[in-house]
């Protein structure tokens, strides 16, 4: 069964922790102006997370926590090439 609505009337943390309490697995699909997001669910964990933000990719976050150099990145992304 789906549910659909409006994130004010419960916030994400309450939605967070319905999910994780009932153990759901599905997709929850976030929708703001500009950014899409889609956070994946797994017997309530979260199994990965997307965004149609491109600063959030892995890789940005990566490099913001200093995980990785970019130096790393552009030689994984030309690796990946071939």
């Amino acid at each position: 069964m789906g549910i659909s609505g409006n994130i004010s009337t419960m916030s994400l943390a309450e939605v967070f922790q319905w999910l994780q309490t009932g153990q759901k697995t599905g997709n929850l699909h976030i929708q703001g102006d500009d950014v899409t997001k889609d956070i994946y669910f797994q017997s309530g964990s979260i199994s990965s997370a997307s965004s149609s933000d491109p600063r959030e990719l892995i890789s940005h976050f990566m490099m913001h926590t200093r995980n990785l150099s970019e130096q790393q990145l552009l030689d994984a992304l030309e690796s990946q090439k071939r």
